[in-house]
């Protein structure tokens, strides 16, 4: 595979720009919060490595169930994207927003 407008993959790409879009990313910033709550972290700019992780897992499993629930299963070449990639974009999102507040 090789990378596609500065994404892992062409899927990847297409998730993240013709079904999520700006709309649906910040549809999951309120998820951003309920993680770190759920998980004690607080609310904060800056946050540990682990702390991000922990974010980054849990956002990327609820971005793929997200998504699958959505449309993915009827289209076989989104089979590799890369949620994770997508699930660290809106993370960056959510604290560059927070940044500008």
């Amino acid at each position: 595979m090789t990378e596609y407008n500065g994404w892992t993959n062409k899927a990847t790409w297409k998730v993240n720009m013709e079904l999520l879009g700006d709309y649906d990313t910040e549809l999951f910033y309120g998820r951003i919060d309920s993680i770190k709550k759920d998980n004690n972290i607080p609310p904060v700019l800056y946050i540990s490595s682990t702390e991000k992780e922990t974010v980054l897992d849990d956002l990327t499993k609820h971005l793929r169930n997200y998504l699958d629930c959505l449309i993915l299963p009827m289209f076989d070449p989104f089979r590799d994207c890369n949620y994770r990639e997508i699930a660290e974009h809106i993370y960056n999102d959510y604290y560059t927003n927070l940044e500008r507040k």
